[in-house]
């Protein structure tokens, strides 16, 4: 079972704690930039689709958490494409 960060900086760190597992150390800085003005569901909905998650099938709990955490706002950006 994967934990579901509760705050947006968590999940900031959890996404850049993984992008530093695949890429290197030196790639958090640059995480943390690139996902810095996402909000907290869309940045659970990007963890959740991660490959480590098998794009969502093996972390369904996190699905479901994005899903309830994304605004109208949110799903509008994933409709153009973000």
């Amino acid at each position: 079972m994967t934990t579901i960060p509760q705050t947006r900086e968590a999940a900031l760190d959890m996404l850049a704690d993984m992008d530093a597992r695949k890429w290197g150390e030196s790639e958090r800085a640059a995480s943390k930039a690139l996902n810095a003005r996402k909000s907290y569901g869309l940045l659970l909905n990007t963890i959740a689709h991660r490959p480590e998650h098998n794009y969502g099938d093996s972390a369904p709990e996190l699905v479901a958490a994005a899903k309830v955490a994304l605004t109208p706002e949110d799903w509008a950006e994933l409709r153009k494409g973000g």
